[in-house]
């Protein structure tokens, strides 16, 4: 961003470091939900969208999921989703 952008109240912003230790900011848009498990300090190696996703009764309740998308990132070690969003959708721009 250069400062002169107005930060949108509905939005999630990520910032990851990818393996040339470039700063990737991912902003989720309209997000409703998210949840992560040793996200901090783990490589990212994938972006996906997933359907049937679990998530807590409370999120059903206080949002509607109804042209929402689950996004969920992949470790490089591991099998399962280590961070989850629901969101209409994101970009990713290289700082």
């Amino acid at each position: 961003m250069t400062g002169d952008e107005a930060l949108d109240a509905h939005e999630l912003l990520v910032v990851f470091t990818n393996q040339q230790d470039d700063f990737l900011l991912i902003t989720f848009h309209n997000p409703i939900a998210f949840k992560g498990i040793s996200v901090i300090g783990n490589e990212i190696c994938d972006i996906y969208n997933e359907e049937g996703v679990s998530f807590s009764q409370n999120v059903k309740r206080t949002a509607p999921l109804q042209n929402k998308k689950t996004y969920c990132f992949k470790s490089n070690d591991q099998e399962e989703s280590i961070f989850t969003v629901i969101a209409d959708g994101y970009r990713i721009e290289k700082t």
